[in-house]
């Protein structure tokens, strides 16, 4: 795992990051063992989770403006348009799992506000590593892509891949790269971010060679578990 300073291009590393801070306590943000399972239903865990799920009064903003010279996002037909524009409330102690963005899409995610002192650390992975990053979770006994799984800091300690952090503050913009796996931890008071993503001609092949055939399997598998009626 690689601390602070850190900053990598998209040509060097698959990993757009555009301003670091220092990372110096991050260890304390990670959760604990006894709070690594997402799905727990005992309310202990506080999620951040899009659109202010935890905040039942924000509302995300309903429309975004994509550049079609840059996104294919924007070509399909009205009803058939992906709303990928979303608003992201949390506070310190809220995380996400560890994911991939959804379809090899780019994501962009702008942190708009905070109080006290609030920012939010990004441990990120290559997109190259996506596969080695599946290996990894399926040794733990997870599956990365079901978005169940928050990683601790000996997992992370433990990976054969590098793992980037980045401290994002108020005007800080971080790009996601299509398959790089990343988990975000909240610090300090309440963060504000919006997010939104973009789908670039490689990202539509990485999606149909590598990403569809990983969501038709794990349908399969679940219905395998959970057959219809």
């Amino acid at each position: 795992m690689r601390a602070s300073p850190i900053y990598a291009s998209a040509q060097g590393m698959g990993l757009h990051i555009l301003l670091q801070h220092d990372t110096r306590g991050v260890v304390d943000m990670l959760p604990s063992q006894s709070k690594n399972d997402c799905t727990a239903k005992t309310g202990i865990v506080r999620l951040s989770g899009p659109n202010g799920s935890q905040m039942q009064g924000l509302s995300p903003m309903t429309s975004c403006s994509t550049d079609p010279r840059t996104s294919f996002i924007s070509f399909p037909t009205w009803s058939a348009k992906v709303e990928t524009l979303m608003c992201y409330m949390g506070i310190g102690d809220t995380f996400t799992p560890f994911h991939k963005d959804a379809c090899a899409s780019s994501g962009q995610n702008l942190m708009c506000y905070s109080e006290n002192g609030g920012s939010s650390f990004w441990f990120m992975t290559k997109a190259s590593d996506a596969p080695d990053v599946a290996l990894y979770f399926l040794g733990l006994g997870q599956v990365v892509d079901l978005e169940t799984h928050v990683v601790t800091l000996d997992e992370l300690r433990a990976a054969p891949f590098d793992v980037y952090i980045a401290e994002q503050c108020v005007g800080d913009l971080v790009l996601v790269p299509p398959r790089s796996c990343h988990q975000v931890v909240n610090s300090g008071g309440i963060t504000i971010k919006t997010s939104w993503s973009r789908m670039s001609l490689d990202g539509l092949q990485a999606a149909f060679y590598h990403e569809l055939p990983i969501y038709h399997r794990l349908v399969l598998d679940l219905l395998e578990l959970h057959p219809l009626s």
